[in-house]
């Protein structure tokens, strides 16, 4: 298997991994189009790996910068249902951001609010996954925001960090409001940022300094549907 740049490989082979890997596992609001995708690579502060078993995509990620490169998103991981168990979700998230200096960031589903569903995606499993890659998270009740006109928001989903070369002790509120404004206002616009009440109520959710919690003390970023 080779590790590939996603702008290396051929349009064929990437469009086969959007069409038969990506949107199996995301549900359409968590997930960018393919015109989204292919216009992302293209500019600056999109980037993909390809995992490719003789030219077959069989594993890929997609990150994206923000706050001008100083944090990074892991926006997108995903395996073929034929290749799970193998380590490669793990051998990709490691070339991709094991040695960044900065914080990187994921959004994942939580849970207890979020069953596995027809996209393939199964939030149990990864929260499992992301703990025993070593991350952590951060206690904010998360919602994604709209990724377009006509999408809604993703409720319900956490937000955690993924191990990089120097993972913190805890985060900065401040940088992480300021990503969330940038993220939001991208998405959703200014006038969001600024006057819209739910997403007022998330970042007023963000302390100055915000300790790294362990992925199974989930309560500390919201109460379970039975509390």
């Amino acid at each position: 298997m080779e590790t590939v740049p996603m702008t290396e490989v051929p349009r064929t082979a990437l469009r086969r991994y959007y069409d038969e890997l990506m949107q199996p596992a995301f549900a359409p609001a968590e997930l960018m189009t393919w015109d989204e995708l292919d216009e992302a690579l293209a500019s600056r502060g999109t980037e993909g790996l390809l995992l490719l078993d003789d030219g077959e995509p069989v594993a890929g990620l997609v990150t994206e910068d923000y706050l001008d490169a100083s944090l990074l998103l892991l926006a997108y991981v995903v395996v073929s249902s034929g290749h799970r168990g193998q380590g490669l979700g793990s051998r990709l998230i490691r070339r991709a951001v094991g040695h960044e200096p900065r914080l990187v960031l994921a959004e994942i589903e939580d849970p207890r609010f979020h069953e596995a569903h027809e996209h393939g995606g199964d939030p149990s499993a990864r929260v499992r996954f992301y703990d025993r890659l070593g991350s952590h998270l951060l206690a904010i009740p998360y919602t994604q925001p709209s990724l377009r006109p006509g999408s809604p928001r993703v409720d319900d989903l956490l937000l955690i960090t993924i191990p990089s070369a120097a993972p913190p002790a805890e985060v900065d509120g401040g940088l992480l409001r300021a990503f969330l404004d940038e993220y939001y206002g991208a998405c959703e616009g200014e006038d969001v940022v600024v006057g819209d009440p739910s997403y007022r109520a998330l970042r007023g959710s963000v302390p100055d300094r915000l300790p790294l919690s362990r992925l199974d003390e989930l309560d500390l970023a919201r109460p379970g549907p039975s509390a």
